[in-house]
């Protein structure tokens, strides 16, 4: 292959192609541009995601499996760091939801235990002022017939 002045560093150097749009940097350059990125390897120009054959074919196996897996890595943890603000208010409400399901469970009992002791003691009220009432009745139709049996 022929050395061409990179369009980045200007030194004279073989240049590696953009599969995409052909923007043409050295390694060194691209090297140096996805360490200093904060997303994974990408062409300079447009944005093209480099794929692992691409970088280990144009940028070195060694250097892919060393230092940019580092990055890659690095990337990764910084990415996962960053959700742990908003995944700590989303366990919180979890929480939160969890706790008042609890107390909702824990009412809805009582509000049932207590209606079935009202509907018992209204049952038992019931039955005895029914008896009270019979005992009543039978009391007044007793008075009658003695009060009526004399005359």
């Amino acid at each position: 292959m022929t050395q061409q002045e990179c369009g980045v560093c200007f030194e004279t150097v073989q240049l590696i192609e953009c599969t995409r749009c052909n923007f043409a940097a050295c390694a060194e350059c691209i090297r140096t541009t996805i360490l200093g990125g904060t997303t994974y390897a990408c062409c300079m120009k447009c944005k093209e995601k480099y794929t692992a054959k691409y970088i280990s074919i144009n940028l070195g196996s060694k250097w892919k499996r060393t230092t940019y897996q580092e990055f890659a890595d690095k990337i990764l943890i910084d990415r996962e760091r960053s959700k742990i603000p908003e995944t700590l208010e989303l366990i919180k409400r979890i929480n939160t939801r969890d706790a008042l399901l609890k107390q909702y469970r824990m009412l809805s009992d009582s509000i049932h235990t207590l209606t079935t002791k009202r509907d018992d003691l209204r049952h038992k009220l019931l039955g005895t002022a029914l008896i009270n009432q019979r005992y009543y009745l039978n009391n007044i139709h007793t008075n009658y017939t003695q009060s009526n049996s004399f005359t």
